[in-house]
């Protein structure tokens, strides 16, 4: 391990530790939403922030916890704003959420669940359920994960809707979708 060596955490070590924690929280929040379902609010409390910046902290000594968490103060007037490895990792997932339609936009509040017809009719092709199953177990090659994963998306989202399947259970079902690029594909279960 790099820190045993250099006793400190690489940049790219931070943000993936950061990304781990927030990504645990992320799928405690979603795990009793179905699909179709918009995740109402996707909160951190300060002392969450607090308490996982101490605990990083003592597992690394040489972690500053300022790093990763210093909370909103009002100092001679001046506000300052909340920051952090942990806080901004946090932002840029809830900016994700909302980009998808996944998490509930409190200032707009434009989100209204789509009619879905569950009885599309689609052909589905012994290639096609091949390709779904090659996508629930491998990860690798990526151009694999990113072509099978669009020419399966019409099984996909029929069995989702018709199963009614939580978000949670999806990305157990999809290896790809618990990797850092499953994020980059369409889910389309809205």
């Amino acid at each position: 391990m790099v820190y045993r060596k250099t006793g400190y955490l690489t940049s790219r070590l931070r943000n993936l530790l950061v990304q781990k924690i927030i990504k645990c929280k992320q799928d405690e929040a979603f795990e009793d939403i179905s699909i179709g379902e918009v995740l109402p609010e996707f909160r951190i409390t300060t002392d969450e922030f607090k308490s996982w910046a101490k605990e990083i902290h003592e597992v690394f000594p040489t972690e500053s916890i300022a790093t990763y968490y210093i909370p909103y103060a009002k100092v001679q007037g001046q506000r300052i704003c909340a920051s952090g490895k942990l806080w901004e990792h946090f932002h840029y997932t809830k900016t994700l959420l909302h980009k998808s339609g996944l998490l509930r936009n409190k200032r707009k509040d434009k989100y209204t669940k789509p009619e879905v017809n569950v009885e599309e009719t689609c052909e589905i092709t012994d290639e096609d359920n091949d390709k779904l199953s090659w996508l629930k177990t491998y990860i690798e090659p990526w151009g694999h994960v990113v072509e099978y994963w669009d020419r399966t998306y019409h099984i996909r989202r029929r069995n989702l809707i018709k199963d009614n399947t939580s978000v949670a259970d999806y990305i157990k079902t999809y290896r790809c979708l618990r990797q850092e690029l499953g994020a980059e594909l369409e889910v389309g279960y809205c």
